[in-house]
C-alpha cells in the first residue's frame, strides 16, 4: 500500500470516530511549510515541501470526509513567526507566494475537493 493511501486509510479509521466523537464538524490538515526551526505549528504541519505537504494534505482530507466529516485546510500563508505573528505585515515575492506557500492549498484543493473548498490561508 503506497504511503498516501496508508494516510487516508488511518484518517478513515482513526481520526474521523474521534471526530463524532467530539461531534466536531471541521478538522483540517496544516499545510503551512516549516521555515524555521522555533516555528509554533510546525508539530501541526506536514512538511516543508510544498508538493508533499500538499498530497498528504489530500490524502488526510479524502480519508476525513469519506464519512461525511468536513475538512478545512489551515492556516496562515506566510505567517511562519511566532513573535507578534498576528500583528506582523508580511512581505512575500509572487513567485514564492504561488510556488511555496500556496501551492500546498492548490494541490490539496485539486486532488481532494474538500467540503466547500474551505480553507484558511491567512488572516
Amino acid at each position: 500500500m503506497k504511503r498516501a493511501q496508508r494516510v487516508q486509510t488511518y484518517c478513515t479509521q482513526q481520526v474521523r470516530p474521534e471526530i463524532r466523537i467530539l461531534t466536531a464538524n471541521r478538522l483540517g490538515p496544516t499545510v503551512c511549510p516549516h521555515r524555521h526551526v522555533l516555528g509554533g505549528r510546525n508539530f501541526e504541519s506536514f512538511s516543508e515541501d510544498p508538493f508533499l505537504a500538499g498530497k498528504l494534505a489530500a490524502q488526510y482530507i479524502k480519508g476525513v470526509q469519506e464519512k461525511g466529516v468536513g475538512a478545512t485546510i489551515k492556516h496562515f500563508a506566510a505567517n511562519e513567526q511566532e513573535t507578534r505573528r498576528c500583528t506582523t505585515d508580511v512581505s512575500v515575492d509572487e513567485r514564492a507566494l504561488r510556488e511555496i506557500y500556496m501551492k500546498p492549498f492548490e494541490i490539496a484543493i485539486k486532488d481532494a475537493n474538500p467540503v466547500s473548498n474551505a480553507m484558511i490561508p491567512s488572516f
